[in-house]
C-alpha cells in the first residue's frame, strides 16, 4: 500500500497500491485529489506504457 483515499463525505478508505514494487521519487503533496489524478510515480524494473519511463 502506497497510499490511503478517503472520501469525506462517506467517510470511506480506500488503500490505492501499486501494480509493481519500486522506488517512489515523486508524490503529491496537496491534501486533496480528484478521481483519476496521479498521487505518486514509482521507478521499478520494467516500464509501464503511458508511464515517466524511468525503470532501474
Amino acid at each position: 500500500m502506497v497510499a490511503e483515499i478517503i472520501d469525506p463525505i462517506t467517510d470511506t478508505v480506500k488503500a490505492v497500491r501499486a501494480q509493481a514494487g519500486g522506488i517512489i521519487y515523486a508524490s503529491r503533496r496537496t491534501p486533496f485529489v480528484t478521481l483519476g489524478a496521479e498521487v505518486m510515480k514509482i521507478a521499478g524494473k520494467t516500464p509501464y506504457d503511458g508511464g515517466g519511463g524511468i525503470a532501474l
